[in-house]
């Protein structure tokens, strides 16, 4: 596992990556983030610790970390609305300072166990002609690739975990974004909207995420590992 951790505190990037080292994780500590950027273009990195109030300061940062990562976020700040503006943005997993590095790791830990792909990865995987990168979030299909978004892609992992059943709104907000997130219930048309033009070869006649009437939605076909990315 590689966890970035950018801080511009030299003390919590240390006491950070000494916990994930503890785990048997590699840490790689930034003090900004044009470092997290390249570690992330350089690929191999499964989730980023950040601490929100650094990158708050750099709004430019924020949009580029959320808009270009295809890995989770985990922030850490210093209040209630840091916690709450960090999830709103995108955040996977938002922590109040000060913070326990330990817990810290077992938070990530538990966040990535549930993560519903984590056994295949790095692998793709076929949806009939439909490609799915599963490392970078991307799907694609006669040459065409699409990246799908952190919320996206969290939605589209869900379906792919589990082909050929039904869903409600509520079920899918939950399983796709986590607990405490059945709130999300009503974006849940939006998101299939926005993932069925990215996934769907005729969005407006989807054959892959299928409308199950009064019910919810299902993923109509089973996904194939077909090859381990370079």
């Amino acid at each position: 596992m590689h966890v970035a951790v950018l801080d511009s505190s030299q003390v919590r990037r240390t006491a950070i990556s000494t916990a994930a080292g503890m785990h048997g994780w590699r840490a790689q500590p930034c003090d900004r983030a044009g470092s997290v950027l390249t570690a992330l273009d350089l690929g191999g990195v499964d989730v980023v610790v950040l601490n929100w109030e650094d990158v708050q300061r750099r709004s430019d940062d924020v949009d580029h970390l959320f808009a270009t990562s295809d890995v989770p976020m985990v922030a850490l700040a210093d209040d209630d609305d840091g916690v709450k503006a960090a999830l709103r943005r995108g955040a996977a997993l938002a922590l109040r300072k000060p913070c326990d590095p330990e817990v810290l790791m077992l938070s990530v830990g538990a966040m990535l166990q549930q993560r519903p792909l984590l056994p295949v990865l790095h692998h793709r995987v076929t949806l009939g002609d439909l490609v799915v990168h599963v490392a970078n979030h991307t799907v694609e299909r006669s040459g065409r690739r699409q990246v799908l978004s952190p919320t996206e892609w969290q939605l589209f992992a869900y379906f792919l975990a589990h082909p050929d059943r039904t869903f409600g709104r509520e079920q899918l907000a939950r399983g796709a974004w986590g607990d405490g997130f059945e709130r999300r219930r009503a974006e849940i048309d939006l998101y299939i909207f926005r993932v069925r033009r990215k996934v769907e070869r005729q969005p407006r006649r989807p054959v892959l995420i299928e409308t199950v009437r009064n019910c919810g939605y299902r993923l109509t076909a089973v996904p194939a590992t077909i090859a381990a990315l370079d």
